[in-house]
């Protein structure tokens, strides 16, 4: 199994686009590959987030960066 390390997994998921769409779901649209992903509930539909359900992926860290942000009532 591949091992994931918390500072490339942060650097990464600051390339990301966060849209929200719904109650507790957001698209996002990775950095790198320019695909699309629904984070809905805490759970991504990335091949990560599939298989490793409770462990967060760079999009999922992408939400919560972008929630942290609008709660603070940044611009966003």
């Amino acid at each position: 199994m591949k091992q994931r390390h918390a500072k490339p997994l942060q650097a990464k998921s600051k390339t990301h686009e966060v849209w929200p769409i719904g109650f507790y779901r957001y698209s996002v649209v990775s950095g790198a590959s320019g695909k699309r992903y629904t984070v809905n509930n805490g759970a991504c539909t990335c091949d990560w987030g599939e298989i490793h359900s409770g462990t967060a992926c760079s999009h999922l860290i992408a939400v919560r960066a972008w929630l942290a942000e609008w709660e603070q009532g940044a611009t966003v």
